[in-house]
């Protein structure tokens, strides 16, 4: 076969692929440009930036009387907004609407259309976010009525009203629970494991444990209750009541300085007490008084003094007591506070508030406290009490009341 031959059908293939190829693309040359280019004029024509029109170049130098006509006249072309607060009955969109004045009114049909029709969204809007808001107040409201609590639950809640300030421990059998956000603060601090269980998250500790547990969260500044099951289960299982839950009471409450039953070593900290009579001046000097209790030994130390603005002997004394919790009244002045709350601060020390008594109920508090001790003698215990000053009776009635609260009122030693 000769070489023209050869020539000749590759040629016609080649005719035949472009030919079928052409059905699916078209050239570079072959393209409609001029429709195109028509279009892109059309977009250009019909854009609202060309239908807005250009503002002239205005003169560098202008006399004030030109520089104001060319300010009102931008002033009547501009169309402010207005919004005002109107009731919800009255609301519609045409509140939201534009103001136009009437020599510019033909002008601007199309921007009160677009104008009202931004003002509905808006109030739309508005209206959704309201309603929203309702919904999920109303839904918050029925949640909480239709919440079914189990027994323990409800026990539980019992506790909480009880003591709000203290994280709660409950005895369920061989290990303590915790519950809401106890159990969240829990599982943050000692790394355990918390998870929900029916209405409230919870979180678990073996009982062997209690004292492990119970040290960790009183070192980082909390109150821990103790609630422990106040009948056994072969008694519950004997009684007529087996079918009902367990009964349970408080057994202890513990801070950083009550914390000595569950501690192997009875070494503990200082629980101090400052009272104050605020002056009438801010510049004037406060008598302060401040008492010391070892909640281990029982052993007392007090003084009183008259300190200046600065509060350097109340720094001083705080120092040489080295308290690892602070009682402070309701109602203490601003210097003190502050001096009280970078000190412990400083030093990870808990504050509590508590509500102190004037001289003559803290002395009568005092001594209805001495006289169920049968071993003391009452009116040499009133003899003592006359001759110490009135701020430290005071402080004195407010630590037996908050050590009774952890059934450690005993201990001390007057």
């Amino acid at each position: 076969m000769s070489n023209r031959r050869i020539r000749s059908t590759t040629k016609n293939c080649q005719s035949k692929n472009q030919h079928t190829i052409s059905k699916y693309f078209i050239s570079h040359s072959e393209y409609p440009t001029s429709s195109l280019k028509k279009r892109t004029k059309e977009i250009k024509d019909s854009s609202p930036l060309k239908k807005i029109p250009k503002l002239q170049e205005l003169p560098q130098e202008l006399n004030s009387s030109e520089k104001c006509s060319i300010s009102d006249t931008i002033s009547e072309k501009l169309q402010p907004f207005i919004f005002k607060k109107i009731p919800e009955d009255q609301r519609t969109f045409n509140s939201y609407s534009s103001i136009v004045s009437p020599k510019d009114s033909k002008n601007s049909i199309d921007d009160k259309n677009y104008t009202n029709n931004v003002s509905l969204e808006f109030y739309q809007k508005l209206k959704e976010n309201g309603t929203n808001d309702d919904c999920n107040n109303k839904k918050n409201n029925s949640s909480d009525k239709n919440i079914k609590y189990t027994a323990l639950e409800k026990q539980y809640l019992e506790f909480r009203s009880k003591y709000p300030d203290a994280i709660l421990l409950m005895e369920c059998g061989y290990k303590y629970r915790f519950f809401g956000k106890d159990a969240e603060i829990v599982s943050k601090i000692c790394n355990i494991a918390c998870f929900k269980n029916h209405n409230f998250m919870s979180s678990i500790i073996p009982t062997h444990r209690l004292s492990f547990y119970v040290h960790q969260l009183v070192s980082k500044g909390y109150k821990v209750g103790v609630i422990k099951q106040a009948e056994s289960a072969a008694l519950k299982a004997a009684s007529e009541n087996r079918n009902e839950l367990f009964a349970r009471k408080l057994d202890a409450l513990y801070t950083k300085s009550t914390l000595i039953a569950v501690l192997d070593d009875t070494s503990s900290g200082y629980l101090a007490c400052i009272c104050e009579i605020q002056p009438t001046n801010v510049k004037q000097n406060v008598n302060i008084a401040v008492m010391g209790v070892q909640i281990s030994t029982g052993d007392l130390v007090y003084t009183s003094f008259e300190d200046s603005l600065l509060r350097n002997k109340l720094e001083t004394y705080l120092f040489h007591i080295n308290p690892v919790e602070i009682l402070i009244p309701s109602i203490l002045s601003k210097e003190s506070e502050n001096l009280v709350k970078s000190f412990s601060s400083d030093r990870s020390i808990r504050s509590e508030r508590t509500d102190i008594f004037d001289f003559t109920e803290a002395f009568n508090h005092v001594s209805k406290y001495l006289s169920t001790d049968s071993c003391s003698d009452t009116e040499e215990m009133e003899q003592i009490l006359l001759s110490l000053p009135t701020l430290v009776i005071s402080c004195l009635s407010a630590l037996i009341t908050y050590l009774s609260n952890f059934k450690l009122e005993s201990i001390l030693k007057i």
